[in-house]
């Protein structure tokens, strides 16, 4: 048994354990399906008889394969779908329940998930259906206002058709202890240990199980931390999702990926597609481009920083205050063209999270610059990505993880801008980030830190990488002398530097030139400005 933060949930866990293992009638089903995923065989199709919802999409080709094998399930039955990023699986959950529950009003359904983002975002969908009467199994605190009205206090569960919670808030409810549903429907099943879905499973007759092997797995809670591995299946049980661990064993008529994404416009799709999912996904995306001037007038963007200072702060957690500046300079750009855009920051570190909430105020909302774990579930139109990442050694950590770069890069659905040293990435998981690196050039565009500085100057913004790469004033003063002294070192040896037009030019760090009092010259367009990156040496 994997320990738990909760002592109810652990005691739910283990009475499930030792009914599977005395063979309880109560998880009759449940054994006999971990013991053969594929003794029922494959669910049979139902036709999808009744009306559309007007306010719904209507399900693609491979959704409504879904619904009509959910609703042909004889109890007994797993089913489970994978739904890459974008391909519509809260589409095939709603669809699923509204057409159980419209040929049926008396079935009864479980719904689920890791969080209550996800369970939210389900009961929103199904507000509109007078035959969907819903029940809400939550604290008040976590649950939006508008499902508030759903929410049930009281014992009597038995006037509605659909129950809704977290897993581990409906595993511990004792109104739920001894009640049976129709139909188990579980979202987010890859971030669901296998303690915890093996607890739930005994509350319904039949199981659907929809997430995705290739995004984030169950986050390890600290109470586990001290979990000792003793055999193969140890391992599992602390690190995997009970989906994860039975998706090859359920026979290929009992499972089935959608393939058509919605979210990302082609270039970036493709990437997610090519990178993750073998080429598979098909891209039907229907947003227009983004109407931006260069650097950004392209889908697929790679801000190349060069070497940067990286830095650890108290709680050990990674930052790099170049690209908080870079990221402050792009989304300000963005912001001056599309004003309404709906821009979103996330970063692999929450000490990078920290500092680009506070250098973005009024740029970003905070609840749009997350770190990539805790952004996983949501889009955006553009997304501004920070690696963070930069040092001689080619150390990334975590970076290292194909299914949370997965989650980092299939977030944007117009734009993304991947901010970031490729030398020390690349170095570090060439297999992974290589391609991805390669994919930006062939897609879209590699820039360097110049080109970020040139989008600031024709929107008519100071730069905030400029001033970062600038000298402080007492530099500038030592600077100075430091001319002074060989000035008159050159002319006691009969030699002078004078520069053309008989000023001597001062380059800033940012490659910009001022004049030799630190005001830059005017210029009536502008031109890209050069500075030197680990990709252009």
């Amino acid at each position: 048994m994997l320990p738990t933060a909760s002592v109810e949930m652990f005691e739910a866990q283990r009475s499930v354990i030792r009914q599977l293992q005395i063979g309880s009638p109560r998880t009759g089903a449940l054994a006999a399906e971990l013991a053969d995923t594929g003794w029922l065989g494959t669910p049979p199709r139902v036709p999808l008889d009744g009306k559309k919802a007007h306010h719904l999409p209507d399900p693609n080709e491979e959704q409504a394969e879904a619904v009509s094998r959910v609703m042909g399930m004889r109890p007994g039955q797993l089913y489970l779908i994978q739904g890459p990023p974008g391909t519509g699986k809260t589409t095939a959950i709603v669809e699923s329940i509204r057409r159980i529950l419209g040929r049926n009003p008396n079935a009864s359904i479980l719904m689920s998930s890791h969080s209550n983002d996800a369970v939210d975002t389900g009961q929103e969908r199904l507000l509109g259906f007078s035959h969907v009467r819903q029940a809400r199994i939550a604290e008040p605190g976590k649950v939006p206002r508008r499902l508030r009205p759903t929410l049930v206090e009281s014992d009597d569960l038995e006037p509605y058709n659909l129950v809704a919670g977290t897993c581990n808030r409906l595993t511990i409810d004792s109104r739920l202890r001894f009640k049976v549903f129709d139909w188990l429907i579980l979202d987010e099943a890859n971030k669901v240990r296998a303690n915890e879905a093996l607890a739930l499973m005994p509350l319904a007759k039949r199981w659907v199980m929809i997430g995705d092997l290739n995004q984030l797995p169950p986050v390890m809670e600290e109470a586990a931390s001290t979990f000792k591995v003793e055999q193969p299946l140890d391992e599992v049980v602390r690190d995997d999702s009970f989906y994860g661990w039975i998706w090859d064993k359920v026979p290929a008529g009992s499972k089935i990926m959608l393939p058509r994404q919605y979210r990302m416009r082609e270039p970036i799709g493709r990437v997610v597609s090519d990178l993750f999912y073998g080429g598979k996904l098909i891209h039907e995306a229907p947003h227009p481009r983004m109407p931006l001037p260069w650097p950004f007038d392209r889908e697929l963007v790679w801000v190349d920083t060069g070497a940067q200072d990286e830095y650890r702060d108290a709680q050990r957690s990674v930052a790099n205050e170049f690209e908080v500046a870079l990221c402050k300079d792009i989304t300000s750009s963005i912001r001056r063209r599309v004003r309404k855009a709906h821009l979103a920051v996330i970063a692999m570190y929450n000490s990078q999270v920290n500092r680009l909430q506070g250098a973005l105020k009024g740029i970003v909302p905070p609840d749009d610059i997350e770190s990539v774990d805790a952004f996983e579930g949501r889009e955006s139109d553009g997304v501004i990505l920070s690696l963070v990442r930069s040092n001689d050694r080619a150390a990334i950590g975590f970076l290292n993880d194909p299914n949370r770069v997965n989650v980092a890069i299939s977030r944007a659905k117009k734009l993304l801008v991947i901010v970031g040293d490729s030398k020390t990435v690349i170095g570090g998981a060439p297999e992974l980030f290589g391609p991805l690196f390669e994919h930006c050039k062939e897609e879209g565009l590699v820039a360097g830190v110049g080109a970020v500085v040139t989008a600031c100057q024709r929107v008519g913004i100071r730069s905030q990488v400029q001033r970062l790469s600038r000298p402080h004033r007492g530099d500038r003063r030592t600077r100075r002398r430091r001319r002074g002294r060989v000035a008159v070192e050159d002319a006691a040896n009969g030699e002078t530097a004078i520069s053309p037009n008989g000023a001597e030019p001062v380059l800033d760090a940012a490659g910009s030139e001022a004049s030799t009092n630190g005001a830059t010259a005017p210029q009536a367009e502008p031109a890209p400005i050069e500075v030197q990156t680990d990709s252009d040496s």
